[in-house]
């Protein structure tokens, strides 16, 4: 039996503060939480690990490339200043690049991350090669080594032969398929990634509604708005960005089933706006970081840039709040890997905080602290399956 006394711990999957809790753990499950609810001492905070729900890991070769780039200048699958580097890039320095960036993410309290990766089989395997030894958990999902031409996309055929087979190789050494965006794909073409993906057992993710020149090009070409053509022909369980979308498209991906996911740094930087935080957090939307080439995978950075960024932009301070945040950079994408928070028989997942570091004390909303002043100086220790992964448990 392993455990901890004397700590904050934030129960559950609405994140209530437990003070002087102790909270034991075997076997890697949870097994013990007792504790006050009406104060203690407020130093050390064992919280659910964050998970990324959203990064292009693959990028890390290519930090900063975009600045002062569109999104279609940055990431387009055929022109994009992303794509000409991937596509030169050496395996072993994107290996080692990757390998970097999820120790940073590991030592900022991330412990399990939902990837989008290019270079179809190829660029799945070499992101396996690098999470190898990081012990974070991973989602990877994949797409074709290259997309289709887009005079086939505009005259709405099927995959080739050959594409179909790539298919099926991605999604045997992936989780499901990473779609750049329903533009880059006829109807059929949609029809067919879903096919696949029930036949193998796995997901289907995509961006959707990142801008809105998105939702403006897929009218233009297919004469049909984006978000209906993924909800009608591509079905997918997650969905990414949102950043035009409204209170009652958000609510229609929620109603079908499908997670999401919004990350405010990504659309910010592009210059793309920013998502409708508050609803779609709202409907337990996930926070994630997005690619490297533009922002680092840390989730401190990123709860800090979403919260103040969105009360700005509602000029309402009772819009958001710093809980409603921090559920969104742990207990709603910890739901992507099937866990709902720290509770008795949940995994011991988790990372432990000390907030006398980096001038956190006295913290009058433990929430609020953590969203707004915590960093990567305050984690002493992140734990999956109830083993460190990232520091130590002997600590006082």
């Amino acid at each position: 039996m392993n455990g901890l006394s004397g700590v904050c711990v934030l129960l559950g999957p609405s994140l209530t503060p437990v003070y002087d809790a102790q909270i034991e753990w075997d076997d890697g499950k949870i097994t013990r939480i007792k504790g006050k609810t009406d104060g203690g001492p407020l130093r050390f905070v064992v919280l659910p690990s964050f998970v990324n729900s959203h990064t292009h890991l693959g990028d890390s070769i290519a930090k900063e490339a975009s600045s002062g780039m569109t999104l279609e200048e940055a990431v387009d699958p055929v022109t994009g200043i992303k794509t000409k580097i991937l596509e030169k890039a050496d395996r072993r320095e994107t290996v080692s690049a990757i390998r970097k960036s999820l120790l940073n993410a590991l030592a900022s309290g991330t412990g399990s991350i939902v990837d989008f990766r290019e270079g179809g089989e190829e660029g799945i395997k070499a992101l396996r090669e690098a999470a190898r030894d990081s012990r974070v958990e991973i989602q990877v999902f994949g797409r074709l080594s290259h997309p289709p031409e887009p005079a086939r996309v505009k005259s709405q055929s099927d995959f080739t032969e050959s594409e179909i087979e790539e298919l099926y190789r991605v999604c045997s050494v992936s989780d499901g398929f990473g779609i750049s965006g329903a533009n880059e794909y006829s109807d059929r073409m949609l029809r067919r990634i879903r096919q696949v993906a029930e036949e193998c057992g796995k997901k289907v993710a995509v961006h959707a509604l990142e801008s809105r020149k998105t939702r403006l090009r897929s009218i233009a070409a297919f004469g049909r708005d984006e978000l209906v053509r993924i909800t009608s022909e591509l079905r997918p369980n997650l969905v990414i960005h949102l950043t035009d979308a409204s209170r009652s498209e958000i609510q229609l991906l929620s109603s079908l089933g499908a997670g999401i996911v919004m990350c405010p740094r990504s659309n910010a930087y592009l210059g793309n706006g920013l998502p409708p935080l508050g609803v779609g957090l709202a409907f337990g939307a996930g926070l994630g970081t997005d690619n490297l080439m533009v922002n680092s995978a840390d989730m401190f950075r990123e709860m800090e840039f979403s919260y103040k960024s969105a009360l700005a932009f509602s000029s309402d301070p009772k819009s958001l709040s710093p809980r409603d945040v921090l559920l969104g950079a742990t207990v709603n994408g910890s739901r992507i890997f099937g866990r709902e928070g720290i509770q008795v028989g949940e995994p011991a997942s988790f990372v432990v905080l000390d907030l006398e570091k980096s001038d956190c004390l006295p913290a009058l909303n433990v929430h609020a602290t953590i969203v707004n002043r915590c960093s990567q100086e305050n984690v002493v220790c992140v734990l999956r399956e109830g083993q460190p992964i990232w520091g130590t448990l002997n600590f006082s």
